[in-house]
């Protein structure tokens, strides 16, 4: 039930039932689903002090408690790594499928922390953990196969979708498989900005704009919606109009997007929609104005974004051919 509600975007209805079982003071499983929901929701969990007494006992089996040690793992990484190893290390001497995938990621986000090999593990379905662990060594192909393993595991996990379509179409220039992993993770999130965004945005890419045109719609934009899906859904809207010959239009479009970036001060969308923005100026005039292209050559220097250094690789060679 947790689970659920979390990957449906409703921590806070989780979290208020399960924080006000009697049961939560004593079971460490549901111990560890309530700091994990407090955590999410960004709030101070009263049961922290009695779960690291639980992980610290010799009261329960390693599998029961493997679930709270990762979780204390992940809040005292935070204060403390020499901690935070000492409860990963112990949620590892028997572990599920969830905390064998929480030690494999927080492995590659600190340097010298875990060493895993998940292969190592004869653990059920543990797809995530597989599908970060192939990522890592850029066993692409087996990496998305995993991640759609994950998805039919858990078909309400945004997390599966997202991971394997970025691969496909970040690590692999596949943006049809992307697409078609975004449009199955809708039978379980029809609404998904994101997913939504993201599935025009690949379509338009591989030129299918037709099929694209179907989902266009969805990107209109809501009053109350997040900044930063309104920064998305216009950007995309502008590649569309630049793949739709309608060069006006996306450039518009484009504009926006970035001013909308600049003013709610987030620099990493502004420049993807920039350089997003430049290579389909380029795919359409065959060349670009000096200022774009040192401010192309500044962001190839500064930013640390993938996406951004992936686009301008992509202008790159769009320049050499031409």
């Amino acid at each position: 039930m947790a689970r659920f509600f979390t990957h449906i975007g409703k921590v806070d209805i989780a979290h208020d039932i399960i924080r006000k079982l009697p049961i939560a003071k004593k079971d460490p499983w549901i111990m560890a689903t309530e700091i994990s929901l407090a955590m999410k929701r960004g709030r101070f969990s009263k049961l922290i002090t009695s779960g690291l007494i639980i992980a610290n006992s010799s009261d329960f089996h390693p599998f029961n408690i493997a679930e709270l040690n990762s979780t204390l793992g992940t809040l005292e990484r935070e204060s403390s790594l020499r901690k935070s190893k000492k409860l990963f290390n112990r949620s590892l001497i028997s572990p599920n499928d969830n905390t064998l995938a929480q030690a494999e990621w927080i492995s590659h986000k600190e340097t010298n922390f875990l060493d895993i090999d998940v292969n190592t593990f004869n653990i059920d379905n543990n797809f995530e953990a597989k599908a970060r662990s192939s990522s890592e060594r850029g066993e692409w192909n087996n990496s998305i196969d995993y991640a759609k393993l994950w998805f039919l595991d858990m078909p309400f996990s945004r997390n599966a979708i997202l991971f394997g379509s970025e691969i496909a179409a970040n690590n692999m220039n596949n943006h049809n498989d992307a697409a078609a992993l975004y449009k199955a993770g809708l039978t379980a999130h029809p609404n998904d900005p994101q997913m939504l965004n993201n599935i025009v945005y690949s379509l338009c890419l591989e030129n299918n704009l037709i099929e694209a045109e179907k989902y266009l719609p969805k990107l209109k934009l809501g009053s109350k919606e997040n900044i930063q899906h309104q920064i998305c859904k216009t950007a995309t809207r502008g590649l569309y109009y630049y793949r739709k010959g309608l060069a006006e239009f996306g450039r518009n479009l484009y504009f926006e997007a970035i001013e909308k970036a600049a003013e709610s001060n987030n620099q990493n969308l502004a420049s993807i929609a920039f350089v997003n923005y430049v290579r389909e100026e380029l795919l359409y005039k065959k060349n670009i104005d000096v200022e774009s292209l040192n401010k192309i050559k500044e962001l190839k220097k500064h930013s640390k974004s993938n996406t951004v250094q992936k686009i301008i690789l992509e202008i790159e060679n769009i320049k050499l051919i031409n």
